[in-house]
């Protein structure tokens, strides 16, 4: 079982490796990309039928030149490919899309020898090109078609091509996507993404990375993070910060929703009211910034670090934090002993910034310093009175106590703001008609699985298991089942409701030393923080129809359990929460609900 530090090293070695391979690429450090930020990703085109093909005849020559694949498939390249061949093409087109380059490219599939035919038209200008990516969920091909003509490619046949990847490519066809970069494009957007993760790899956020990723979230979510100027403690200032509150637009069908924030272009101004809460700010290098006896039990802290992860994560989920914690009041000694003193306690990963694992608790000044060198921006955030008064305390150190140790839940990490079809995957800029799409997950999930199984198992395959009542089935076998079995098909998988009672294979850490494999909770930090919430009884009845592992971290948010006042105590950029403390609790809240960006609407009953 690939465990929660093997997989933090394996992900900074991927950072690593494709930062060194940009920085010592000179073509790939010269972008000309406006939004270069996950520009790489592909968007289906259409799909080429596998089934209704005929053969092709006569074979065609074995001479051929290597494709860019990643199951031994092979090209042939341009007009030789209709003269090498001596082949008449007159069978059917099965797809024909037009790409940013040829108005007319048509795609063919030759069963009887497991040939791809691209046969691709007029060029729109001189020296354009197009990049594809063909898939299936046991193989997939890279073909950069430069010029007009017909291309080949040899269809790769998994030697251990299980039944589900036969009836994948028998039932669904070979998908087509166009990358909307060239291939150096391309390139130089995975190097500028990976770039953004680059604080991952350090303690603390140098001051171009965070300034890349505070424009990055203005480009792509909209959320404008303004620094803050103070380089010490400043004196408590009223500022105008933008909070939305419950207002709410009808469509042109008369739905009433609630956006969960305003977009920021110049063009949409804002029309909510301006809510003044008093913000702190504070330069690096403080510690305490607030007293300890102002701090109650279940109060947030919401964290944003500028660090590719966290902004990310935001971007996902409509939200202006990457991260969680809330803070609990507990015994300074095992077994409820001793006096009490104020913990953070959160679900929380050990990395170059972070120095423990786990469902932990750190004493506040700890967590403090440890926030501060790893350079967080936090905002504090205190339960209404009445929240407070309800909390019950007992309970909610019991709850903790019997999670505490357990693994960071990867396992939920992808599905809490995943709820729909298609409503809630990110866009990009300038015009957000582009999106990251289901077609490509499918494939790409099944890909990674056959590959590298042991990050499947810890990110998604137990997870889509439990979503179709199955145990241990690979990616595409669930795709198989949910289609066959339950006539659901793959993209509504990951929208089928994460349950509290859900017990992943995981681990935990011993008191006395070491980590024994368990069954247990899976909680990424909002679902974490959420379940000490319903643990102390805030949700009232109700509790036991409320799944946490449905709950962003703009979900918490937006539950009305808040004071109503907000402040930073940490970092160099302004804290907001952009809709805020007017949801009340009602059963399978956040279940079904939308989160596509930029605009960030959704449904109030959802």
């Amino acid at each position: 079982m690939l465990g929660v530090d093997d997989f933090v090293a394996l992900r900074d070695k991927l950072i690593s490796e494709i930062l060194l391979w940009g920085k010592t690429t000179p073509e790939v450090m010269q972008t000309q990309l406006a939004y270069p930020y996950f520009a790489f990703l592909p968007n289906l085109k259409g799909i080429i039928s596998t089934t209704s093909a005929p053969s092709m005849e006569p074979a065609i020559s074995p001479t051929m030149s290597p494709g860019m694949d990643g199951a031994s498939g092979r090209s042939v390249h341009g007009e030789e490919a209709s003269t090498s061949t001596g082949t008449n093409w007159t069978h059917p087109v099965s797809l024909r899309v037009q790409g940013g380059c040829f108005e007319s490219t048509a795609f063919r599939y030759h069963a009887g020898t497991r040939q791809v035919e691209i046969d691709a038209g007029r060029p729109s200008s001189p020296g354009c090109s197009d990049f594809y990516m063909l898939a299936t969920t046991s193989s997939f091909h890279l073909e950069h078609v430069t010029r007009r003509g017909r291309y080949l490619v040899e269809w790769p046949l998994p030697a251990d091509q299980s039944d589900a990847e036969r009836w994948d490519e028998a039932a669904k066809g070979i998908r087509v996507f166009l990358f909307a970069t060239t291939v150096e494009e391309t390139w130089q957007s995975v190097f500028q993404t990976a770039a953004l993760f680059e604080p991952v790899l350090t303690q603390g956020v140098s001051e171009r990375a965070a300034a890349r990723n505070a424009k990055f979230l203005k480009d792509y979510a909209g959320f404008v993070f303004e620094k803050l100027e103070s380089n010490g403690p400043a004196e408590e200032e009223e500022v105008s910060v933008q909070v939305e509150r419950r207002r709410m637009l009808e469509d042109d069908e008369g739905t009433h929703k609630v956006p969960l924030r305003l977009r920021t272009r110049e063009a949409e101004a804002p029309t909510s009211p301006l809510l003044a809460v008093p913000l702190r700010g504070f330069g690096q290098g403080r510690a305490t910034v607030i007293e300890e006896s102002e701090v109650g039990n279940g109060d947030l802290f919401g964290v944003l670090r500028m660090d590719g992860l966290d902004p990310m994560l935001a971007w996902g989920m409509g939200a202006t934090t990457g991260h969680m914690t809330t803070a609990l009041w507990m015994a300074t000694g095992d077994g409820d002993v001793g006096e009490e003193a104020l913990y953070i306690v959160e679900s929380q990963v050990k990395s170059s910034y972070w120095p423990q694992n786990n469902v932990q608790r750190t004493p506040f000044r700890q967590w403090m310093q440890w926030a501060d060198a790893a350079g967080y921006n936090v905002l504090y955030v205190p339960l209404s009175d009445e929240a407070r008064a309800a909390f019950d305390v007992e309970k909610a150190r019991a709850w903790f106590q019997e999670m505490e140790g357990l693994a960071y839940g990867y396992h939920s990490l992808l599905w809490g703001w995943v709820d729909t079809e298609r409503e809630n995957y990110p866009c990009l800029p300038p015009d957000f008609d582009r999106c990251l799409e289901w077609a490509f997950l499918e494939v790409a999930f099944a890909l990674i699985d056959r590959h590298v199984p042991a990050i499947a198992t810890l990110l998604w395959s137990e997870a889509f298991n439990k979503r179709v009542g199955t145990e241990g089935l690979t990616t595409s076998e669930v795709w198989m089942r949910a289609n066959l079995s339950l006539s659901l098909p793959s993209s509504a998988v990951p929208g089928i409701v994460e349950e509290d009672v859900w017990l992943y294979h995981t681990s935990r850490e011993r008191r006395e030393g070491g980590r024994e494999e368990v069954l247990g909770r899976a909680m990424v930090c909002c679902v974490f923080v959420c379940g000490i919430w319903k643990a102390a009884g805030l949700f009232g009845e109700a509790s036991e129809e409320i799944n946490c592992g449905e709950l962003t971290n703009a979900d918490d948010v937006m539950l009305a359990l808040f004071r109503g006042d907000m402040w930073q105590i940490l970092g160099k950029w302004k804290m907001f929460l952009p809709s805020f403390n007017f949801k009340k609790p009602f059963p399978h809240m956040d279940e079904k609900c939308p989160s596509l960006g930029p605009a960030y609407q959704q449904p109030v009953d959802c």
